[in-house]
């Protein structure tokens, strides 16, 4: 092989090396601006890794935290693949929104988005909500709660409800109910709206309701409706 084609097949190298390094930087840089991006985990029992699919499974458990939205999850089984997904069982997750129990909790890390399902209930202070499923979206600070919505201080129900994670404000999607004291609201219909502002008061936090939402909470939050 004469020195040109050395030097010709060298630069070929170079240049192939050269754009799967700059692929890569990209990927993890897109990465590390999302939610779930910086995480941290810990293993409780035997941690097992498959080197074909990338995927880690916590067999006995274990706990994962990430450092941009810190986010605690702890499961009795776990299982995840770094940069792509997690999934968990009989988990419990800490957070900005609360504390949140369930069954099963699935995270899209590149999506920032967080899946619960199966005796879920959501504690943020005096307020509690359980309902079938639950999407808590990490990059808008936004929960989803559907199917068979209940929730207590204050006490409602819903087909869907929505809470503003950084206002503490709740939306009812209907049929819902809502009571406080002596104040008894319902809707039967789909469309029918029920905005909860939630206010700090000397004797401990409560909620307004209105059933003509604000404008700047609608448009907030209805990309989020189911």
């Amino acid at each position: 092989m004469s020195e040109l084609t050395r030097l010709n097949h060298m630069m070929r190298v170079v240049s192939v090396l050269g754009l799967l390094l700059a692929l890569f930087m990209s990927e993890v840089s897109a990465a590390d601006t999302s939610a779930f991006a910086a995480l941290s985990v810990t293993a409780f029992g035997e941690q097992q890794f498959d080197i074909a699919t990338g995927v880690t499974t916590l067999t006995g458990g274990g706990e994962v935290r990430d450092q941009k939205t810190k986010v605690r999850l702890t499961g009795s089984f776990i299982r995840f693949r770094d940069g792509v997904f997690i999934e968990a069982e009989g988990t419990q997750v800490e957070g900005s929104f609360g504390t949140l129990q369930a069954d099963n909790i699935s995270i899209d890390i590149p999506g920032g988005k967080l899946v619960a399902q199966g005796h879920l209930m959501l504690t943020r202070g005096s307020l509690e909500v359980s309902s079938g499923a639950l999407t808590l979206f990490a990059d808008a600070d936004i929960v989803r709660f559907e199917g068979g919505v209940s929730g207590m201080g204050p006490s409602f129900t819903a087909a869907t409800a929505l809470l503003d994670v950084i206002s503490g404000d709740v939306l009812l999607l209907g049929p819902y109910s809502f009571e406080a004291g002596p104040f008894h609201l319902t809707a039967s219909n789909e469309g029918a709206m029920l905005e909860l502002t939630y206010i700090e008061l000397d004797e401990g936090p409560s909620y307004d309701a209105a059933s003509e939402v604000s404008p700047d909470f609608l448009t907030r939050i209805r990309p989020f409706f189911p």
